[in-house]
């Protein structure tokens, strides 16, 4: 029991460090300079320790800071590649470059895990959080999860999808509030987590109406 709620702590510290706190503008500012690189996975690494409950454990920052360095640079050369061969394709480059980084945070996670749950017969890794909130811990787990790829993974997601779209949009069409669609669909995402986290997914359906209704008269004009 104590293996599985490593592996979903790793899981959530990196989901809320890198799509939550790791905002566009630091995305932006470690694309320019290695030390803003630096700051973005020492900031992934001591979220997911603090999540793991054990402040004794320091070492653990070192070893996600390193694979975080490691995933970077991986991901980095297959920008570089996919950009000398699709020069006319940035977008569907900067997804493939998004989804092969999380893929590859996602195994470098469970491999800490195994060697952590190898380790365990020798080697204890008492939780905090765990003896201070029992079950309440692992629901927060699976909802700081939840939320951080539903609503700030999506966004990202449906950025680079529709990146090509918006460029071909008129000047005039694309004018309207600064990050207007972007604050309408963070708003739409949580309600429709929280409507299926509640048990009554038909508001998903509310959520759609609603949307539809408002469209009409953009489609009209």
């Amino acid at each position: 029991m104590q293996a599985n709620l490593q592996l979903l702590a790793l899981l959530c510290g990196h989901f809320l460090g890198y799509l939550v706190f790791q905002t566009e503008h630091f995305v932006e500012l470690g694309a320019k300079s290695v030390k803003w690189k630096l700051y973005n996975a020492l900031q992934i690494s001591i979220v997911t320790w603090l999540l793991l409950g054990n402040l004794s454990a320091w070492w653990i920052v070192v070893v996600l800071l390193l694979v975080n360095i490691v995933v970077d640079w991986i991901t980095s050369c297959i920008s570089k590649s996919k950009t000398s061969t699709q020069r006319n394709e940035k977008t569907s480059i900067d997804l493939i470059v998004f989804a092969s980084n999380q893929l590859l945070h996602i195994l470098f996670i469970i491999v800490i895990w195994f060697i952590l749950d190898m380790l365990s017969t020798t080697y204890t890794f008492p939780n905090y959080w765990e003896s201070l909130l029992g079950a309440k811990y692992t629901k927060g787990l699976i909802l700081l999860a939840g939320l951080s790829v539903g609503i700030s993974g999506m966004s990202r997601v449906l950025k680079y999808q529709m990146a090509d779209f918006a460029v071909k949009l008129d000047t005039s069409v694309r004018q309207g509030l600064p990050k207007g669609g972007e604050t309408i669909g963070i708003l739409e995402r949580i309600l429709v987590f929280m409507f299926v986290l509640a048990g009554n997914p038909e508001g998903v359906g509310f959520v759609l109406a609603a949307k539809s209704v408002f469209r009409i008269g953009e489609l009209t004009n």
